[in-house]
């Protein structure tokens, strides 16, 4: 719980920051790199499904969707944060890895979920599991489209470090409507 209540503070500590320097510079562009993680349902079972929903939206949603319409939902964290809505002049998302979840009922301190990489995955250097170009591609038209629903989006631009066909890490940087 004292994960979510820091997420929630960073949530109110952005917009602060957001009035803050919108007060001193009206035309500053002020937005947040948001870090998206991957989860995917190692089998499909129904418990396995719900617990893979749960750790995106917590892990993925709640803090960009704050920022949308002032309701930080972390599903065991609730909070309305009205001063939140529309703190984004642009969006960044830093994408590095994903996870398998999986349904295990002796890791109740994490939510029961399990989460692993498969075996015999080819990890990068720092240790996450390689994306593919392809698979980055998939990324960037799946996350224009996450990232549309919490924003109004004007424009996006993704650039990626790669090696050889390996992606070592992307970002999407998105300018919002005002």
């Amino acid at each position: 719980m004292a994960g979510l209540r820091a997420l929630a503070n960073m949530v109110k500590g952005h917009a602060a920051a957001y009035h803050a320097i919108h007060e001193i510079q009206p035309d500053a562009m002020v937005g947040v790199a948001h870090h998206w993680r991957g989860f995917k349902a190692a089998n499909r079972g129904l418990l396995t499904a719900y617990v893979t929903k749960l750790h995106h939206k917590v892990f993925n949603d709640s803090f960009a969707y704050a920022l949308k319409d002032g309701k930080f939902d972390a599903v065991r964290l609730k909070l309305d944060i009205p001063e939140a809505i529309g703190t984004q002049d642009f969006a960044g998302l830093n994408y590095y890895s994903r996870d398998l979840v999986k349904f295990d009922l002796t890791r109740s301190a994490d939510a029961f979920a399990r989460r692993y990489y498969p075996e015999g995955s080819d990890l990068s250097e720092t240790g996450f599991w390689r994306m593919t170009l392809r698979v980055l591609w998939k990324l960037f038209v799946g996350s224009i489209s996450l990232i549309c629903r919490s924003i109004s989006l004007k424009t996006a631009v993704m650039t990626a470090k790669t090696t050889s066909a390996d992606v070592i890490y992307c970002s999407i940087y998105m300018l919002c409507g005002r």
